[in-house]
């Protein structure tokens, strides 16, 4: 089923990282040149390109067979999928926003919430992150990424492991927590809920995380 697929709507590549064969020299050096270039940090990694080599969507190991794997990946190939891989939405895979914020040099502003009970976590994302000040700063300056911990739907499996470990990582111990990351995953600091809507909390944003903006609000600040 996949290989029918495949041969219907994308090109198969394959970038080894062998440890009982050995590469030619320079297919060793172009993977790991790509594994650097995509900040690709464990295995199976699945990246979706377009022709122009720029990252669309990401995916690993799924269950459920070939059928469940292919459709989360056309769901990766949507035209909505891409734009919200580059133009402001929120990500919810650690890695892939990493590697984003790493290319990009931006910052990365990971969100803790508990989206569907959590009051303060509600007030942000209406008062804030939902205004379209918020989402163009945020699409010149910043990588989204929205770690949930919800209590009346549950997330994927491999989606839960993931928040609870980061929860634990960065020691996370109310919500709405949002810290702030560079491209290597080190901290730059923390906020959470700021009233004054969406200039305030950026104000607040750029002096913990020492962001300088770019785009119409850099140009604005200059005048």
């Amino acid at each position: 089923e996949f290989v029918e697929w495949a041969g219907k709507k994308v090109v198969l590549l394959e970038l080894d990282f062998p440890r009982n064969t050995q590469l030619p020299a320079e297919l060793k050096t172009q993977n790991e040149q790509l594994q650097k270039q995509f900040g690709i940090r464990g295995f199976p990694t699945v990246l979706f390109l377009d022709g122009d080599g720029k990252q669309v969507g990401q995916l690993g190991y799924k269950a459920g067979g070939p059928a469940n794997w292919i459709k989360l990946a056309e769901e990766q190939m949507t035209p909505k999928a891409a734009a919200a891989a580059s133009d402001g939405e929120w990500l919810t895979n650690y890695d892939e926003a990493i590697a984003k914020a790493k290319k990009e040099k931006k910052v990365v502003i990971a969100d803790f919430t508990g989206s569907d009970w959590c009051g303060w976590c509600i007030k942000l994302k209406d008062e804030v992150f939902s205004k379209p000040e918020f989402k163009e700063w945020a699409k010149d300056n910043a990588v989204l990424l929205e770690l949930d911990f919800p209590r009346n739907k549950k997330l994927p499996e491999d989606l839960k492991k993931q928040n609870d470990k980061l929860q634990q990582q960065f020691k996370i111990e109310g919500f709405p927590t949002v810290v702030y990351l560079d491209g290597t995953g080190k901290e730059l600091g923390r906020g959470g809920y700021v009233a004054g809507g969406p200039e305030a909390w950026i104000a607040a944003a750029e002096k913990e995380a020492k962001i300088k903006p770019k785009g119409k609000k850099a140009k604005k600040d200059k005048k």
